[in-house]
């Protein structure tokens, strides 16, 4: 059995390494620094990936739904803002470990996956939970369209550097703007950043 992780912590890389040795000593356990250090060889012959999401050379998730084929994958991170989470939510891990949590919780994390069932931790659950019954969450009252033009917002881009990033035109990204703003209770485009900031559209290392 193969099972590689990503995490740039280095202390904590180096303890969890030492412990997936010792809980799982017939196991090969591969451990990277970041997304660019894995190669594609242990992606195709791992039987399961725990990754990180903040990483130093870009976001676990978007990586994630870039690769052919993953493996069976655990989230293990401190990141759970809303954004992150509804992110997460849509994405294709399998599993969502909190950093906050026990180990005993992630072994049995790892052997949900292997088994080839999904997973949430308490923690994790819990943060769902509070997410799906705010009636005003992000997600209940912006449409898809809505969060991706508000996420570029987020990161600095203008009007048509996100039109054109979406294949839309430059008037349906002010119209979706115009829309966030009216759902989001924003009188102005500092509002909207703080608003983006509170729910976690923009991205800050941890």
């Amino acid at each position: 059995m193969l099972i590689a992780f990503i995490e740039d912590q280095t202390l904590f890389r180096q303890f969890l390494a030492k412990f997936l040795r010792e809980k799982m000593p017939t196991a090969e356990i591969a451990e990277y620094a970041a997304l660019a250090d894995i190669k594609p060889e242990v992606i195709r012959k791992a039987d399961v990936l725990i990754l990180d999401i903040m990483l130093p050379d870009g976001n676990g998730l978007d990586w994630l739904e870039e690769l052919e084929n993953p493996p069976p994958t655990v989230i293990l991170s401190t990141a759970d803002t809303d954004f992150i989470l509804h992110k997460a939510f849509k994405g294709r891990a399998q599993a969502f470990v909190h950093k906050a949590e026990s180990m005993d919780v992630l072994m049995f994390a790892i052997k949900s996956v292997q088994e080839g069932r999904g997973y949430l931790s308490p923690k994790i659950q819990q943060l769902r939970a509070k997410l799906q019954t705010d009636p005003v969450a992000f997600p209940k009252i912006l449409n898809d369209q809505e969060i991706e033009v508000l996420k570029l917002f987020s990161e600095g881009l203008s009007d048509s550097e996100s039109a054109s990033y979406l294949g839309l035109k430059v008037s349906s990204v002010i119209e979706s703007r115009q829309s966030i703003m009216a759902k989001t209770d924003t009188v102005d485009q500092s509002g909207l950043l703080r608003y983006a900031a509170k729910h976690g559209f923009v991205e800050l290392a941890s």
